[in-house]
């Protein structure tokens, strides 16, 4: 009995031992003693340990085939392969012993010792003995750089230091235009852009941290900042992809490759190419209609692929066209890299592996921090996604991983985006099931030497408030919705959840409000802000829609009780002026954040939006102070909607992000009733996604495009559309449902209306002139799954609106896809 309740007891000491070895990523093989070392009291084990040659006592530390060899012998080191990256350390009373192959596998071990150091209870180390290598040979982050700020040199720089201790050995920046070549300079922004120069001092200082640079340049779609200039408009398919036909594109491409290639010592070069949706749409037509968008589409590859083998480089691109015509993975040059990307959580990856892994091609997985036009990373999805996709794409002979951080969209920084780039490092290095919470202990020790956690906890915070449907998943949309009306209209917007929006702030910026950490305090301020611009909005929405009630109330006491009236109208103001300066905090404190990681480059565009509603909060007090201005005179309060402030509290969450198609005009027999839809299939089976296209009868191209409404209860079509006379439009969207069940559509629309839910017509109705929110509502039969909903919609003759939304029911969304919670 004694024996087993000893081994029981020995098993709880290791078990407890492991959990207590604060290194990230997670080592490979970990087996702890009770020995400790202890650590000499002032000495910057840290600074010694980054500098190559320095000698500290009591640490023996060396590379393979060296002078220590024999010392490493008798520690019984290197019995088991390390490969180029690993290390060997063992740790115990007298000693710290760390060896390698290469000075890159030192290199990592020394990071592990300096996080084990950080980590250091009572100035000891725990005894232990570590064998650790990566999973995979490419272990990469990549940063986009070309839809918003660009960072300094110096942050970048930062970011590479950071990276390489996370053991990171692969960094790409997202590059459409923001590269500045002696050749074609013009549609580099000025101020916005990296020199050639700039590009190989950043890739040699990559070098110093065991870091490989890989060039990268947007060369297909997404050109639309390229091609303003009037310069390129010769190689344009459509005004945001090239014209890949054309041989002054190559041409083109090869300019730009043979100038930024040199600056680089990384074989590769990532050329993008994803998301094609305009081809066939210009001067690739024929050829499209000939051998088809896959084959005209492989072709173009397979000639940047020749030109990039000019100058020494192996072509990296993006997986997703290529997915969609398999067939082309026969004829696509043999050594491409396939970066193969999805970001959301799936039990099974295999659809984005499996292909290219049947047709023998290297493939890197590429999953993602989910910031994407979102205030704050969707950690929820973000998490399972990174764990599965990496451990899949591992099992199955990925050569590497990419993890990528996508910064369209404002109000966004990278300090954000650091628990899921360590997240991501801690996975490519060693794919592993532990538990959250496992990795927020090692991680807070190792790399922010803290012993509070609470900045994870934050962060966890932020995740859970995620779930508030008011938030929209973090989506930046929400914070810029039009919350003051143009004069002489109203608005309405809903008021629920922003109550628990505010707590849960409050909460976190408790949370925040004592931090522990001695590295990277920075982020603390990059979550702060986050509550920040919550709680703005928040105060916001509440504060002037009560200023709103307030004035309204005023009026109504203006002849029979003066001095009431007077006390309402100043706490109106007073509301009013509170959110203008609350908004113009989070101005000053977001520009100051921004500032730290950015080129003034972009600022001005960051900066505009908030200046926009700061210049109407202006003229609402200016309006304001007029109307009381004719009150004080004995004159009557003018109107709520004439000084900007007939603001109304709507009750329910509407539909405002669709997918529109263009208009199409009502003309030579063509009706409402004409299916305009019949070159994707048909009204009945129709189910674009973001950029589809296809051609109607007159051989043109329809392209379907993203809109998200600025207003929370309507979508006016006449702003994306700008479209006059007899037309028509459709919108789009998927409503996912966990079970098959009847909801009822809640609508109003003006000119006519036809709703088609999965195939069926539910609703067909010539409406008015002028839309009243929620006029109509019909039955919609949902299936188990995705039901897809498509309104057709006709134009009145001044007006063209649509509001929708299901009634009695809690609906969430991502962009255009929402769901019955």
């Amino acid at each position: 009995m004694k024996r087993i309740l000893s081994i029981c007891l020995l098993m709880v000491i290791v078990v407890f031992n492991l959990s207590a070895v604060d290194i990230v990523p997670l080592p490979y093989k970990v087996k702890t003693t009770n020995k400790k070392f202890s650590l000499e009291t002032g000495v910057d084990y840290e600074k010694l340990l980054m500098e190559r040659n320095a000698s500290i006592k009591s640490f023996q530390m060396g590379i393979r085939g060296g002078e220590l060899d024999g010392f490493f012998q008798k520690l019984g080191f290197f019995k088991e392969e390390l490969g180029d990256e690993g290390y060997e350390l063992h740790i115990d009373n007298n000693q710290v012993v760390l060896a390698a192959n290469t000075p890159q596998g030192l290199f990592y071990g020394k990071q592990s010792l300096i996080q084990l150091i950080r980590g250091a209870k009572n100035n000891k180390l725990q005894g232990l003995h570590i064998i650790d290598k990566p999973a995979v040979k490419f272990r990469g982050v990549m940063d986009d750089i070309s839809r918003g700020p660009v960072p300094t040199l110096e942050y970048m720089k930062y970011q590479i230091r950071r990276l390489a201790e996370l053991k990171i050995n692969t960094l790409t920046y997202y590059t459409e235009h923001v590269v500045r070549t002696e050749k074609h300079p013009e549609f580099a922004p000025p101020g916005g852009a990296l020199s050639i120069a700039e590009w190989k001092e950043l890739s040699e200082y990559a070098k110093e941290y065991y870091i490989e640079l890989i060039p990268n340049f947007q060369s297909l779609g997404h050109a639309g900042k390229v091609l303003l200039s009037p310069k390129f408009q010769n190689i344009a398919e459509s005004n945001t992809m090239y014209a890949l036909t054309k041989p002054e594109t190559l041409e083109f491409m090869r300019d730009i490759y043979t100038e930024m290639s040199p600056a680089f010592e990384s074989k590769f070069f990532h050329v993008n190419c994803d998301e094609t949706f305009d081809i066939g749409r210009g001067p690739s037509a024929e050829k499209v209609k000939e051998l088809g968008a896959g084959r005209v589409y492989t072709d173009y590859m397979n000639q940047l692929s020749a030109i990039l083998k000019d100058n020494g480089k192996c072509m990296m691109m993006w997986g997703d066209i290529v997915l969609q015509y398999p067939e082309v993975l026969d004829i696509l040059a043999k050594g491409t890299v396939m970066m193969t990307w999805e970001y959301s959580d799936y039990d099974s990856y295999s659809k984005w592996i499996d292909p290219f892994v049947e047709k023998g091609f290297d493939f890197i997985v590429c999953p993602g921090v989910l910031n994407s036009s979102r205030i704050s990373p969707n950690y929820k999805m973000a998490i399972p996604n990174l764990q599965k996709f990496i451990k899949q794409g591992v099992e199955k002979g990925a050569m590497g991983v990419l993890n990528t951080v996508w910064d369209e969209g404002s109000l966004q920084t990278f300090d954000r985006d650091w628990y899921g780039v360590a997240y991501g490092a801690e996975h490519s290095w060693n794919p592993n099931e532990k538990e959250l919470s496992d990795f927020d202990a090692r991680l807070s020790k190792a790399i922010y030497q803290s012993e509070g956690r609470e900045l994870f906890a934050a962060i966890h915070k932020l995740t859970e408030m995620s779930e508030i449907g008011a938030l929209d998943n973090m989506s930046e949309l929400v914070f810029w919705k039009t919350m003051i009306p143009e004069r002489g209209k109203y608005i309405q917007y809903s008021l629920a959840d922003w109550e628990d929006v505010f707590e849960a702030c409050l909460e976190i910026d408790s949370i925040l409000s004592k931090p522990t950490a001695k590295n990277y305090i920075r982020e603390y301020k990059a979550f702060g802000m986050v509550t920040a611009e919550y709680k703005y909005l928040a105060k916001a929405k509440l504060k002037l829609t009560e200023a709103a009630s307030l004035y309204a109330e005023a009026i109504e006491f203006q002849c029979q009780n003066k001095t009431k009236a007077k006390a309402l109208l100043d706490k109106a103001l007073t509301n009013i002026a509170e959110c203008r300066n609350d908004l113009a905090k989070v101005q000053k404190d977001y520009d100051a954040i921004w500032k730290k990681e950015n080129r003034e480059y972009w600022n001005n565009f960051e900066m505009e939006s908030f200046n926009r509603l700061l210049a109407d909060y202006d003229d609402i007090i200016t309006s304001f102070n007029t109307s009381v201005g004719y009150f004080e005179q004995g004159l009557p309060l003018i109107a709520p909607a004439d000084i900007r402030l007939d603001i109304r509290e709507l009750k329910g969450s509407y539909f405002t992000y669709w997918l529109i198609s263009p208009a199409f005009n009502l003309e030579n027999g063509v009706t409402f009733d004409t299916d305009l839809l019949k070159g994707m299939g048909g009204e009945s089976t129709a189910a674009p996604f973001p950029g589809f296209s296809f051609f109607n009868e007159k051989g043109e191209s329809i392209k379907w495009m993203k809109y998200s409404s600025s207003l929370s209860d309507r979508v006016s079509l006449d702003t994306p559309l700008d479209a006059k006379g007899k037309v028509l439009s459709y919108a789009y969207c998927t409503l996912e449902s966990l079970k098959e069940q009847t909801v009822i559509a809640s609508f109003g629309f003006t000119g006519k209306l036809e709703i088609v839910c999965n195939g069926v017509s539910v609703f067909k109705r010539q409406g008015s002139e002028t839309m009243i929110t929620d006029e109509y509502q019909c039955k919609l039969n949902l299936k188990a799954g995705k039901n897809k909903i498509l309104l057709k919609l006709g134009r009145a003759t001044n007006n063209w609106e649509f509001s929708f939304r299901i009634a009695d029911v809690k609906v969430s969304s991502r962009k255009n896809k929402y769901q019955i919670d």
